[in-house]
């Protein structure tokens, strides 16, 4: 062997790499067309190792005869892909783009034919004895060059011998899928063996002993969540009339990495729906407090982010990964119905996706009438990632369609994107390069680049391969590039921004492309404060990862030189440079010598975002991982902290560009004022250290800055929605402290946007809101508060002040557990309706459906209510259960109290520090008037049939 080693360094210092004497081809089964193809391949059956010029471990190592490592799923594909090329036929294995294509369909198969949410993952299994060229064949002068092309000299057939490759496993890409079950499927042709085998048999083991495996029982069920994570598969087969037995181990999981256990199910149910497009859905419910029929009540409609063909993912990993902070449990216990929808496929364009969620809202909305004619509670939307751009497309275009021709209303009040790409995602263009460079050499770059480019991917990318101009510059390496969007993502803006506008869209200001009739708010996963060019090391046109240096495969010796850099915006900027040589029996060849440049690229690596490192530095998909996989023993390094930007904070949160400006993409939320808690309009005052509420600083010109009327992002940086896993992976090398309870700020955030303790309704025209031309149409809304409802012009810093006016097409409803308070600028105007309740938050089946109503107030008549005859309207709101109503409440000096009609009673009203300040009995009308000094005092009442109620009264 050392031998063998120097005479590849004389090599090297012989040719010196020469562009003139060197053999240069990118597409590697080419080169090894031209290097063997003097070779007999009658003495050789055809396959031919060292065609592959193989640098992989698993292939050396069982050329050595080392068979005892357990293969993942990467080790197989690269033994299968060794394999393929030594065939002279092509056709013999599959090409990586065909074995890539022919996995995506697999599992796109698995996913739709199956009736349940299960886990069907195919079985890969190799088998192949093949012939090898002795290293030393070289040395011993037994072949010359003929240009490039190897001429063997005497006795041809002695250069050869026989070796045996063989691999088992689990086609499983992403092994964290939640499912407690799994089902390993016979597929035919992931089954390969050469032709000299004959009479295979399979069997497998996965704890309960071994089992036939094949087209007949082609499923075998596993736990997953057992402490065993090692399957074995027993195969004999017959061999120049020989029966041999042989086995092999594999991992359950890609990872070997335990599942985690559960206790049981998280959704209530779990059932399908089909519309008119290719997307079915699979749909897992949690029905809220007060309704217990499978009618939606007040429905929570979650959309889920982007998934690959390739990635199954349960129903109960859905729950885990996005009720954090038990953000489903809270809104249900709120009597909120949660419906969160699994797309299949996940990769659908926007558009598609986007009609299949219009049909569902619509089915929603009939199932509400149907099953609570009486009531008429608004939908909420919220979608993660991808889904934010399929709701936000499909609301937009629903309100165009209703005011257009009068079609279904989407009913929604509320529309919360949560880290989603308003301003599209950014996959960094050397990660783009590298997948489509080696989409023809590496399964998982082509599997990658594949997901790069379907049609949800280019409706959402900031810059994309496919957009890009790619200009050679002549007689150079240099490849320029010119970074762009692609058509489709052309189109799909267009259509928010220019095709689906009404005659109420705002056409001013950054809400031009979001759904008019809803409140709007985001969420995103980006620091609201950090400059993560201090915080990851980063900066633009930074060298990001290197490998430069000589490796020795099994086939001859590598030279690699690879550099990945970040964007930077500037002209003539190198993102990725390449040079991959390599000598084999003598022949120097360049398989490849790229530098690729930018003009003028985004500097989004370097911005605040969520981070994905999946197309960074994570196996199996990372660009690095993809360099390092085709580099042998070199790992290279690594010359940035941590975590790049996906989905930057700016485009979360729809941040308008002429104010936070390319090459400058620290925008500091609270510097900015666009994150406060407090109804403070003094600039610097009031600032929210966690969570808040638009701009306050810019009270009437906000919606210039974001089109969102509530923006919410904590100070840390989180991988993209993964949330609470992110927190549990940081380490201690991870900059700065990660803690979990801002991720209860964030449910927190979401929850009292929902529905608060204390809900205020403003600037909002019941009338504008739908179709103008239909005299027959009525618009009607539910609101609810938990404690206290109040409507005017001035009552909330949650959005713009304004008028709330209920036109004459409008028939609105409110409830709050203790007080309604209409406030100057609430108008029903005459024709309209207005009814209000004093209730429980939640109550039994049918709620007001079934109420007399005798206890509401309505309002015919348009009527502006003032100071003074607030008290007078909700006068007239009665208390049907055991309450107290207390209005106004804090007052100045005078409270009026409504104890439970028909219960005798008495009360006390003592200070805050206990002492009694009243004594009396309930009087005969149960309405008192009470007046006090400044400060805090608790009424204490008591039935004359053992209740007993505590309320809280603030005099300023």
């Amino acid at each position: 062997m050392k031998n063998w080693l120097v005479i590849f360094f004389i090599c090297v210092g012989v040719h010196g790499w020469g562009q003139s004497d060197t053999l240069y081809e990118e597409n590697l089964r080419k080169v090894a067309d031209i290097v063997f193809s003097e070779l007999n391949p009658n003495l050789y059956d055809a396959n031919l190792l060292n065609r592959s010029f193989s640098s992989n471990e698993i292939t050396i190592n069982q050329i050595k005869g080392n068979y005892s490592q357990i293969h993942s799923i990467v080790e197989f594909f690269s033994l299968y892909q060794d394999i393929a090329y030594s065939y002279i036929d092509s056709t013999k294995l599959m090409s990586v783009k065909q074995l890539g294509d022919f996995i995506n369909t697999e599992f796109a198969n698995n996913e739709s034919t199956s009736v349940e949410d299960v886990l069907i993952q195919p079985f890969g299994f190799l088998l192949h004895n093949v012939s090898i060229i002795d290293s030393n064949s070289y040395i011993d002068s037994n072949f010359s060059r003929n240009n490039f092309s190897l001429i063997p000299l005497d006795n041809e057939e002695d250069f050869y011998s026989k070796i045996q490759l063989k691999s088992g496993t689990l086609i499983e890409f992403y092994p964290e899928s939640g499912y407690l079950k799994g089902n390993i499927k016979y597929v035919p042709d992931l089954i390969s063996i050469s032709d000299d085998i004959s009479n295979l048999h399979l069997s497998i083991n996965v704890g309960n002993g071994f089992v036939p495996f094949n087209s007949i029982n082609n499923l075998i069920e596993y736990d997953r969540t057992t402490d065993s994570l090692i399957g074995t598969l027993a195969f004999d087969y017959l061999r120049n009339d020989t029966l041999v037995y042989d086995t092999l181990t594999f991992y359950l999981t890609t990872k070997g990495e335990e599942v985690e256990k559960s206790n049981g199910t998280y959704w209530e149910y779990v059932t399908s729906y089909s519309n008119s497009t290719p997307i079915d859905f699979e749909i897992g419910t949690i029905l809220g407090c007060g309704n217990e029929t499978t009618y939606a009540r007040r429905p929570i409609i979650i959309i889920p982010p982007y998934r690959p063909s390739i990635q199954p993912f349960s129903m109960q990993k859905y729950f885990t990964q996005f009720n954090v902070g038990n953000l489903f449990n809270k809104l249900s216990d709120l009597g909120y119905d949660v419906f969160f929808i699994k797309l299949q496929p996940g990769n659908e364009s926007l558009e598609l996706a986007a009609q299949a969620v219009s049909e569902y809202i619509t089915m929603i909305n009939q199932n509400k009438a149907e099953g609570f004619p009486n009531e008429n509670w608004e939908n909420i939307v919220i979608g993660y990632s991808m889904g934010g751009q399929i709701t936000r497309y499909a609301l937009k275009k629903m309100e165009k369609d209703h005011m257009e021709s009068g079609s279904p209303h989407h009913h929604t009040r509320l529309f919360v994107p949560y880290d989603s790409p308003h301003l599209g995602a950014n996959i960094p263009m050397f990660t783009q390069l590298v997948y489509s460079l080696f989409s023809e050499s590496n399964i998982f770059a082509y599997l990658s680049f594949a997901a790069l480019i379907d049609e949800a991917s280019q409706d959402m990318s900031i810059a994309h391969v496919v957009g890009s101009d790619f200009i050679p510059q002549a007689g150079t390496n240099i490849v320029r590039i010119y970074p762009d969007i692609t058509c489709r993502r052309t189109q799909f803006v267009n259509s928010l921004t220019n095709g689906f506008n009404h005659q109420f869209t705002s056409l001013t200001d950054t809400r031009r492309s979001f759904p008019t009739f809803t409140r709007n708010i985001a969420v995103s996963t980006g620091s609201n404060t950090q400059d993560y060019n201090e915080l990851y090391n980063l900066n633009p046109g930074k060298l990001l990862f290197s490998q430069n240096g000589l490796t020795v495969g099994y086939f001859g010796l590598n030279y690699k030189l690879r550099r990945l850099y970040a964007a930077k915006y500037a002209p003539d900027h190198t993102l990725f440079r390449i040079k991959d040589q390599i000598v084999t029996l003598g022949i120097p060849i360049t398989i490849y010598n790229k530098d690729f440049r930018a003009e003028y690229g985004e500097e989004y690596e370097m911005s605040q975002s969520g981070f994905k490192d999946e197309f960074y530095d994570k196996a199996p998909t990372g660009a690095c991982f993809v360099l390092r996989s085709n580099a042998f023993f070199l790992l290279g390094q690594r010359h940035y902290e941590n975590h790049m930007g996906f989905l930057p904070m700016v485009s979360a949160l729809a941040i308008n560009k002429d104010i936070w400006g390319l090459g400058n993409l620290h925008y500091n939320l609270k510097d900015e004022r666009l994150m406060y808690n407090k109804f403070n309009f003094i600039i610097g005052i009031d600032e929210s250290e966690t969570h808040g509420y638009p701009n306050l600083g810019h009270p009437s010109d906000h919606f210039n800055i974001t089109p969102f009327e509530a923006v919410y992002c904590d100070p840390q940086t989180y991988d993209h929605i993964k949330l609470i896993e992110t927190v549990e992976d940081a380490n201690d090398d991870t900059p700065g402290s990660y803690d979990p309870s801002y991720l209860d700020y964030t449910t927190e955030f979401i929850v009292n946007e929902v529905e608060a303790q204390n809900v205020f309704l403003q600037n909002k025209t019941i009338g504008n809101n739908h179709v103008q031309w239909d005299p027959n149409f009525t618009y009607k809304a539910w609101y609810k508060a938990q404690n206290k409802l109040t409507i005017g012009s001035l009552v909330t810093p949650k959005t713009d002040p304004g008028d709330y006016v209920i036109e004459a097409t409008g028939n609105i409803t409110v409830y709050a557990g203790q007080e309604i308070n209409l406030k100057p600028g609430f108008h029903s105007q005459q024709g309209s309706e207005f009814h209000a309740y004093i209730e429980y938050d939640c109550y039994p089946v049918g709620g007001k459906s079934a109420q007399n109503t005798q206890n509401e107030s309505k309002i015919s008549k348009e009527v502006m209510f003032n100071e003074n005859n607030v008290s007078q309207s909700v006068q007239k709101i009665e208390n049907e259960r055991i309450e107290i109503s207390i209005y106004p409440n804090p007052s100045k000096a005078e409270v009026t109290v409504l104890f439970p009609v028909n219960l005798e009673g008495d009360f006390e009203i003592v200070n805050s520090i206990g002492a009694l300040i009243q004594k009396n009995s309930v009087p005969s009308n149960y309405k008192s008037e009470v007046k006090l000094d400044t400060g805090i005092y608790f009424l204490h009442y008591q039935s004359n049939l053992g209740h007993k109620l505590i309320k809280q009264i603030i005099i300023l």
